[in-house]
């Protein structure tokens, strides 16, 4: 029922990707918004949030045009859902969340971190 295409897609997203794929996504990303202008921020959407609920009548912080800000909130929005997909179809076959190799937690332990199986690492 699920077109081949889209479980390919599912398959690439769903393996493990190098540690250092975030960070130049994250700056692409905010490159991007640079580029074009816009400000970007999951907290500026309290801001936003709070100006469509009328806070600008209390404060002139809040008085600008956040219908304009429209996109923000969509990305906000997206982030949870993306969230939410993530953790309800993309858990691994034994229910974890994420899977921590052990080269990671050798390397984390030589550094004086504390870790045992299925525990936040403490730092020490």
């Amino acid at each position: 029922m699920v077109p081949e295409f889209l479980l390919q897609i599912k398959d690439f997203i769903s393996q493990p990707w190098p540690w250092w794929v975030a960070g130049p996504m994250i700056a692409l990303i905010m490159f991007l918004l640079l580029w074009f202008g816009k400000e970007f921020g999951i907290s500026a959407n309290f801001r936003v949030m709070c100006a469509a609920d009328g806070a600008g009548d209390f404060a002139d912080f809040f008085k600008f045009d956040w219908q304009s800000q429209g996109w923000n909130l969509m990305v906000a929005l997206g982030a949870m859902f993306g969230g939410y997909l993530a953790a309800h179809y993309f858990l691994s076959a034994d229910g974890d969340i994420a899977h921590i190799s052990q080269a990671t937690v050798e390397s984390l332990k030589g550094i004086g971190f504390q870790y045992e199986q299925g525990e936040v690492p403490l730092v020490p």
